[in-house]
């Protein structure tokens, strides 16, 4: 079963017990498991019923303290007296009702406090009852004078209920959370009985929410299925989790991208709209919320990514969180759980039941299977795809092995195991499918290839793809076929294995290989044109589907053409971070950006349009800087554009578009420095600024713009010149603005922003 949240309800049942009672209920309609006291009556030979409160309210989840002006009755004393250590400075007893607080204070437990209002009608209690009010008041000032926690006032069970009701509580009723990730394999799944117990015994022991254990790391070389045992575990256990969840690792952009994906799949309300750190702390605060959830983190395959895990988790203390990792070096933050291959055994059942309906018979076929698991290391992932080829072709095992050694023979010499971390049998697998592919559907593979081993929207091969004239879908199918991709279930989505794209990959020539990926770069920015591949409207969304694509295919360029296409689609998917005010992941990609940039300037120094495009780059980084309050991060940024423009405009002083940039250049300086209190240096700015568009209206008095823009650095100047306290010059400066903007009015009555900015 799912581990159940547990909540115990405190409150003296003869004062608050009608509006326990509907708390109660309120609760348990979320599949809340909720206790109260009359829960633990004390049986012949058993524990106190203090006793049973004790251990109850000490293993709870939750408490809600329901607390009025009434005690309640008081226990034994020589039941109460294994607990007087816990009793505050002043209190030489407590009620049962008040022991329940105690027990959640002394164990530190979420505890919400609602107290009764006075003007609420207070029931009629028995006046022979064992209840001392005084002893209650003593509890109330130590909680709320003394300790000063929080509480909330209720007026009647309804408005109680209501009030309780907007904490967040998990809710059990609705079936939980999965991610698309979580699709198991069947019966096909062998072998793994041993690693799947010793997982078990392994999470068990940390509880069900490991708050301060470790997190468990599943790890081996490449090809071995260490995936495929975390997601398969999560399935198995899925009644003991309050939610199965994925995330993607193989690099810090990755997981945080992958983190804040989440918000969709827990059903975070809005999610789509929110900002980056709202919509990252939503998904924090239901894990916090919702305890009990099988996290998988995947591919933390470099030590960076791993750290960057390790980093997130350290803060996600509530469930159960398994890593898969080629790295064995780990820190001693993670509980290493060493995976070999499967067993020749396993490997044998394997490859016969996934290849039983298609399988060519042919005279012994168990030494046939033998040889084969033999010939692949008996590794999960070569097994897979062995079997995919042995059933498409409708091949013996047999055959199979004669291909096999044919197209071994014919293999390029590039693989090491050292260098690609996977062993030289999964290479031959793929390469013998690969052999067999159509030339579409080899050409799709090898674009593919340099995308990110992510979910990839079956919308975008809808999208040309620049030298592949065939239909894209048709030659999914195949690839589909041979097992080289995953399609999803659950959408229209698909995914390949990294270790298919790296052989896909190495399998090209480096002119190859840079023109699959320029092609696929243009792909991608093919897919995000509006108006013929993406609705009006929807741009944006496009680009944030793409963004970790956007950055995996950057990551392989090579040649400046390719480069050209990455700088440009990287800062539209930065821009569309933006605008959607996820800024952190917006830094990354247009610090990726200025990469290529930086490579282009640097192989063609005289190329303007290069330098214009790094200014740009530090302009928009800047920007998010700006955005973030990070001042001097921004100033360095917008005086490194401000450089660039300024040698561009010495080199060419007649190009007025530089001219105008170089204003720009030092406005926005001029504003950061008036932002850090540099009202001298910030004047300064404002007028070189100035002198530029003084210089380009003058030489063009019809330009509005630049008259315009003229207005706008009097009146900034000017208030840099108030602050400072020459109010004289200030004055002039004001005037000089308003009289651009009169003018600009008077020219053209029918301009409303000149309307609005002019006094008349």
């Amino acid at each position: 079963m799912r581990p159940r949240f547990k909540v115990f309800l405190s409150a003296v049942t003869s004062e608050c017990g009608e509006a326990r009672k509907l708390v109660a209920s309120d609760l348990r309609s979320r599949g809340l498991e909720v206790r109260v006291q009359e829960d633990f009556r004390q049986e012949p030979g058993s524990d106190t019923t203090l006793g049973k409160l004790h251990n109850y309210v000490r293993d709870c989840d939750a408490v809600v303290a329901i607390i009025g002006e009434r005690s309640g009755s008081f226990p034994p004393a020589d039941a109460a007296e294994p607990f007087k250590a816990m009793l505050p400075q002043g209190f030489d007893r407590a009620s049962m009702t008040q022991w329940e607080v105690l027990f959640a204070r002394h164990y530190r437990k979420r505890m919400s406090i609602y107290v009764a209002s006075k003007d609420r009608p207070s029931p009629k209690v028995d006046a022979n009852a064992d209840d001392d009010p005084a002893s209650q008041q003593t509890l109330r000032d130590h909680l709320f004078k003394h300790q000063g926690l929080d509480r909330s006032a209720f007026d009647s069970p309804a408005d109680l209920s209501r009030l309780v009701l907007k904490e967040p509580w998990p809710d059990f009723s609705r079936p939980p959370p999965k991610s698309d990730r979580f699709v198991s394999i069947g019966s096909l799944f062998k072998g793994r009985e041993d690693a799947m117990k010793r997982l078990r015994e392994s999470l068990e022991a940390k509880g069900r929410t490991a708050v301060t254990a470790k997190a468990q790391a599943l790890h081996g070389m490449g090809g071995l299925g260490k995936t495929r045992l975390a997601i398969e575990y999560g399935l198995a256990h899925e009644k003991d989790y309050s939610a199965l969840l994925f995330l993607s690792g193989e690099t810090p952009a990755a997981l945080e991208a992958s983190l804040q994906g989440l918000a969709g799949v827990l059903g975070i309300p809005d999610h789509e709209t929110l900002k980056e750190e709202q919509r990252r702390r939503e998904v924090l605060d239901w894990l916090r919320h919702n305890p009990g959830w099988f996290l998988v983190v995947d591919n933390l395959d470099t030590p960076e990514a791993l750290k960057a895990a390790e980093g997130l988790l350290a803060h996600m203390s509530e469930g159960h969180a398994v890593i898969t990792t080629r790295l064995s070096d780990l820190s001693g933050y993670f509980e290493p759980l060493e995976l070999d291959v499967l067993t020749v055994d396993a490997s044998v059942e394997f490859l016969n039941e996934r290849t039983v309906a298609r399988r060519r018979r042919a005279p012994d076929e168990d030494s046939a299977a033998l040889a084969i698991a033999s010939d692949l290391g008996q590794l999960a992932l070569a097994l897979e795809i062995a079997g995919a080829y042995i059933a498409y072709n409708r091949k013996s095992f047999a055959d199979y092995r004669i291909d096999w050694a044919r197209q071994r023979a014919k293999l390029l010499d590039w693989h090491s195991d050292t260098v690609t971390g996977y062993p030289r049998s999964v290479a031959d697998a793929f390469l013998l499918s690969f052999a067999l592919l159509t030339p579409a559907a080899r050409a799709l593979l090898e674009h593919l290839a340099f995308l990110a081993p992510e979910p990839v929207p079956e919308r975008l091969l809808e999208a040309p793809i620049p030298g592949f004239a065939s239909d894209a879908a048709d030659a999914l199918v195949e690839l589909d076929r041979y097992s080289l991709v995953k399609r999803l279930t659950d959408r229209a989505a698909f995914t390949m294995h990294r270790l298919v794209q790296d052989v896909a990959r190495r399998g090209l020539t480096a002119a190859e290989a840079d023109a699959r990926c320029l092609a696929t770069l243009r792909c991608l920015i093919a897919a995000i044109d509006p108006g013929r591949f993406v609705k009006e409207g929807k741009r944006r969304e496009a680009l944030l589907a793409l963004e970790l694509h956007a950055a995996a295919a950057a990551g392989h360029v090579t040649s400046d053409q390719a480069r050209d296409a990455a700088r440009y689609l990287l800062v539209q998917t930065g821009d569309a971070f933006v605008e959607g005010g996820h800024l952190e992941r917006a830094l990354r990609l247009f610090s990726d950006s200025h990469e290529c940039c930086l490579a282009l300037a640097a192989a063609d120094p005289e190329n303007a349009i290069w330098q214009i495009s790094l200014g740009i780059g530090h302009e928009r980084m800047g920007g998010v800087f700006l955005a973030q309050g990070d001042l001097s991060a921004a100033l360095e940024r917008f005086e490194a554009k401000r450089d660039i423009v300024y040698a561009l405009t010495k080199a060419d002083p007649g190009n007025a578009g530089w001219r105008r940039d170089l204003s720009v250049s030092y406005e926005k300086v001029g504003e950061v420095q008036v932002a850090q209190g540099d009202l001298p240096g910030a004047a300064k700015s404002f007028r070189d600024s100035l002198a530029i568009s003084e210089s380009l209206a003058k030489a063009d008095p019809g330009n509005a713009v630049w008259r315009r823009d003229l207005s706008v650095l009097r009146n900034k100047l000017g208030d840099v010149l108030v602050a400072q306290g020459n109010l004289p010059e200030a004055l002039a400066s004001f005037r000089a603005g308003l009289a651009i903007r009169e003018s600009l009015a008077k020219a053209d009555p029918g301009n409303a922003q000149w309307q609005f900015e002019s006094p008349n």
